[in-house]
């Protein structure tokens, strides 16, 4: 086994119950089962089939096995899947281990997808003995079948406190981050890390395991506040009042902070992963702190946040000065470790890509008429995507513009597929299609006007992407593709390359580098605020004629 720790006694001792009984197992696997699976192996259908779930249940697993590997799994399914993990732990540990030497595709399927209810019951140390045994089952199937576990081997290497570091924290005086322990605000590691909103759990790890950290409040530079407040809303905030909930939880946890005092606020890191920043009393309890966003032009509701079943539809409108660079830093939005191995498999040579313009995804959504921005912002991202529909029945050639496709490996085959893809604004200015680019390796076009991209101190944003104002009509939409089809080949390659050469400054998973990655981009940028005043700004807020 990889991990040689996890092959003797558990670091805690055992852990909790349901973290023993899987040690157990791990230990039943290795040391009577594998020399057996050639034999079991030649029963699968009998195991399969057995009345510890019965011919129905291992179907119903088998089945979702295959969905799984192509897309993400609903809660009801792996709620679903974890209750059956149950009823074969119930049994006693010879009949899952037996099992998963039988069938290891439908054992993998229950344990891959039961991580993060076992995190949630049992703690995260069951959970990784959980992790370690679906590992060793996962040697024994196919390609397909592991691919369930890439999402959860992203987070692997921060959970066990070996990643996330970054060169910038070894240097002479380099800056020192205390980090303040918030309970249950901040559990659930595994469960919270998926999306762009997962930088809530990697960067609170990187801080906690890297070596930037003291634990003495007396020599640190900086005090870091974790909130998993995404996550937290998604599992203990009943939908209609989430709004002055968070807002609540936030105004509790700032005013139980030890070293929140004086001048030492401005010491103070806070982490808003969203378009809203989900805690309106931000400017009167924290505005003189660091804020860490993804969106660096948060919305705020125009008179109040919504009421639920309310007739009218709510307007929230962009704050366009919440953001200073000269304390702030926008982070790049995490995407998921499944995601971008499957747009790296997928990747093909930029000049012999099918596509030259490409873009699917959403056209309509409420908030995409009624979120506004004042001048020279004020072109809404219902008007600029209507105008890119106009596209999608042109029958331009080369030109791939439409809905959502399906399944999801669909759509990654397109934009690795594809030399030029369309970023447009959202609810935010913010897009994680943006991060997805430097994956695919399609060359980014970026149609949101006030975005202000991560680390546009150093990284030479013009070299691997562009940015022209967005399109307001079907006409400025055509012209936006007769400009882009004129881009010498020569550029683009070269646009390409350098796309390509940036990456490591968004990769989030096992392979970040300690002198490239969203960690030593953050830490430089904290850095370099405290030695200057003046932050430089590639696209910034001034509007581009």
């Amino acid at each position: 086994p990889k991990s040689k720790r996890r092959v003797g006694v558990p670091a805690d001792g055992g852990g909790t119950m349901e973290g023993r009984c899987f040690w157990l197992i791990r230990l039943l696997w290795w040391w009577q089962v594998l020399p057996r699976a050639p034999r079991l192996a030649a029963s699968a259908a009998v195991a399969c089939a057995d009345p510890g779930l019965g011919a129905e249940g291992w179907e119903y697993v088998e089945y979702l096995a295959g969905v799984a590997s192509a897309n993400p799994l609903p809660r009801d399914a792996k709620q679903a899947l974890y209750g059956l993990l149950k009823e074969l732990q119930r049994q006693g540990p010879s009949r899952l281990q037996e099992a998963a030497a039988a069938c290891p595709r439908e054992v993998l399927t229950l344990l891959a997808q039961s991580l993060t209810t076992i995190e949630a019951s049992s703690g995260e140390e069951a959970m990784l003995e959980a992790l370690a045994l679906a590992t060793d089952v996962a040697a024994h199937t196919d390609e397909e079948a592991r691919s369930q576990l890439a999402w959860a081997a992203g987070l692997l290497h921060i959970l066990r406190g070996r990643g996330g570091r970054a060169k910038a924290c070894e240097a002479p005086g380099a800056m020192r981050v205390y980090v303040y322990d918030t309970g249950k605000l901040a559990n659930n590691a595994l469960a919270c890390s998926a999306g762009m909103e997962g930088v809530e759990v990697f960067f609170h790890r990187f801080f906690a395991a890297g070596t930037c950290r003291t634990e003495d409040p007396e020599e640190a530079d900086l005090f870091y506040v974790p909130f998993y407040s995404f996550c937290y809303q998604n599992e203990h905030i009943a939908p209609g009042n989430e709004t002055a909930e968070l807002d609540a939880l936030h105004l509790n946890l700032v005013a139980s902070l030890a070293h929140f005092r004086g001048s030492a606020k401005a010491k103070h890191l806070f982490l808003f992963p969203h378009e809203f920043w989900d805690f309106p009393s931000w400017r009167s309890a924290v505005a003189e702190a660091h804020l860490l966003v993804v969106e660096a032009n948060p919305l705020e509701w125009l008179g109040g946040a919504p009421v639920p079943g309310g007739a009218e539809p709510q307007v929230a409108v962009h704050c366009l000065d919440c953001f200073l660079g000269a304390k702030d830093v926008v982070l790049p939005g995490h995407t998921d470790h499944w995601t971008t191995r499957q747009l790296l498999a997928l990747h093909r040579p930029w000049l012999e890509r099918s596509h030259r313009v490409c873009y699917h995804g959403a056209f309509q959504h409420a908030l995409y008429d009624n979120t506004r921005a004042a001048p020279p912002f004020e072109v809404t991202a219902g008007e600029t995507r209507a105008a890119l529909w106009s596209l999608a029945s042109a029958g331009r050639p080369g030109v791939s513009i439409g809905g959502h496709l399906r399944p999801v490996r669909a759509y990654y085959e397109r934009i690795t597929d594809c030399q030029f893809c369309l970023v447009p604004k959202g609810v935010g200015f913010t897009n994680g299609r943006l991060m997805e680019s430097f994956f695919s390796g399609c060359i980014p076009v970026i149609l949101s006007d006030a975005m202000v991209v991560p680390f546009d101190a150093f990284l030479p944003w013009p070299a691997f992407s562009l940015k022209p104002r967005m399109p307001r009509t079907p006409r400025e939409a055509h012209d936006l593709v007769d400009f882009l089809e004129g881009i010498p080949a020569e550029t683009g390659l070269r646009m390409h390359q350098s796309l390509i050469e940036h990456r490591c400054w968004f990769d989030y998973g096992p392979d970040s580098r300690e002198d490239c990655s969203p960690y030593e981009g953050v830490v430089r940028m904290l850095t370099w605020q405290s030695r200057s005043r003046e932050p430089r700004r590639f696209w910034g807020t001034a509007a581009k004629k």
